[in-house]
Parts: C-alpha cells; structure tokens; sequence
C-alpha cells in the first residue's frame, strides 16, 4: 500500500497490476469452473477485498498509471475503486445472465499487518497495536462474504464490519462500471470476459 512509483514487467502501475488487473484477470480465467460449481440454491462466490478508501478513489482514465503526477495514497485508491466498479459490474452481468455465480467486494477494516510498512505508522508501532485490527479480526468480513447464509443470493454487495455498508457514489452507476470494466478487457487483451463464445 502507497508504495513509490513502480511500473510491473508488463508495463503497470503497481498498485494497479496488484489490486485489479490480477484479480480481473483471475476471476476471468476462473470463471468455468465457478459456474461449473454453482447452483441456483448455492451459488459460487467471488470475494474481492477492497478498501474503505474506495469512497475517495477517482479512475484516471487518460493516465492510468499515474506516470504524470504520482501519489501513493492516490494510485491506492484508484486501485480499491476499480476493485469494487468491477465486482459490481460483473455480479450484474451473472445476474442477467441467470448465473450461478455471485461476487462482493469490502473493507476488512484497518488490520495490522506489513501493508503499512510504506507508511507513517512504522515509526509508532504502537498505534496500531492499540487501535487497527488484528489478522483475525481482519479476516471475518472475508470469511463472511465467502459462506454467510444470509449473503446468498444478494450479491454486488460491499461490505464492512460483516454488514452491507456505503461505498463510492460510482459503485450505483452501471455506466462507470462499465466503463472500467471495457477500458480493464482493453488492457488485458480479454476479448470474451465470460467466455459467452461458443
């Protein structure tokens, strides 16, 4: 998180390669075999972990990669909202399509772990000793989109706490989600997302 400007062996900013493009890519390449593992009672899920910094993300389509004024914090955030555009988008589309499938996106909360060693807080151990999340404690709004009983059948959501919370004004918008899911196919070279070609 908020690491100095990277580019990826392919040519991406790091924070994007990481957070989207390989869970984008991922989710693509999985896609037969969720829906080979899904039922209409029980359907697969695909679980994206995002961030609360969603909410103050902004796509910078025109410079992608940041490569004209780069911020860390800014380049993160960017990252974690095409996290959650594109787990709204997608559980859209298997919902049109009657799939088996459904995806969600959320904020484990602030957990204590070597993400923030790019961070003010490696100076003051203490702080978040006292006040961020353990990895336990991280991983239950993880583990709850994955298996709660209660989440089946409500996908698209984002969540926060093991509850369904607000994310970015965007993430109602079905145009920009598709607009970050087309621009995202483009960059990848992923011509046939959901493999609908026969």
């Amino acid at each position: 998180m908020c690491v100095p400007f990277k580019l990826t062996e392919e040519g991406f900013e790091s924070h994007m390669a990481i957070n989207h493009y390989g869970h984008f890519l991922l989710t693509h390449l999985l896609l037969p075999q969720l829906r080979a593992a899904g039922t209409s009672d029980c359907r697969a899920r695909i679980v994206n972990v995002s961030s609360c910094v969603n909410k103050i993300g902004e796509m910078n389509y025109n410079d992608i990669n940041m490569t004209k004024n780069y911020y860390p914090a800014e380049a993160y955030n960017q990252s974690k909202l095409a996290q959650v555009l594109f787990t709204k988008h997608i559980n859209l589309q298997f919902e049109e399509d009657e799939e088996p499938i459904q995806s969600h996106s959320l904020h484990p909360g602030v957990v204590n772990t070597d993400l923030f060693e790019h961070s003010s807080t490696t100076y003051v151990p203490w702080v978040r000793q006292l006040l961020f999340k353990n990895p336990e404690q991280g991983s239950r709004t993880v583990m709850y989109a994955a298996i709660a009983p209660e989440l089946e059948g409500k996908g698209g959501t984002y969540l926060s706490n093991c509850r369904v919370a607000s994310c970015h004004r965007f993430w109602k918008n079905s145009v920009q989600c598709d607009k970050l899911f087309q621009f995202t196919c483009d960059t990848l070279g992923i011509k046939d997302f959901f493999h609908k070609a026969k």
